[in-house]
């Protein structure tokens, strides 16, 4: 079962920021393939904490999980501001 964002329009799947627009085909399959490698890596990073790993290497992780979100979010922005 999928679970969606709850946000402020009473827990619609789309959230509170749905906009007409939708990405272009192409853009949303990398933009999906993308992000279910940073769950893998967020996968990963539980690990490292449950098996109490050095914490320089787990907060290299989690700068790498937080540069390719933002990745994501730029590519995301940049193609609806190109609209």
């Amino acid at each position: 079962m999928r679970r969606y964002f709850s946000g402020l329009n009473g827990g619609s799947r789309h959230g509170p920021f749905r906009s007409a627009r939708s990405l272009d085909a192409s853009l949303k399959a990398r933009n999906l393939t993308r992000l279910r490698r940073i769950e893998a890596q967020l996968r990963e990073l539980q690990l490292l904490l449950a098996d109490d790993h050095d914490h320089t290497i787990i907060l290299s992780q989690v700068a790498s999980v937080q540069e390719a979100l933002r990745a994501v979010s730029r590519k995301v922005t940049i193609a609806s501001c190109a609209r």
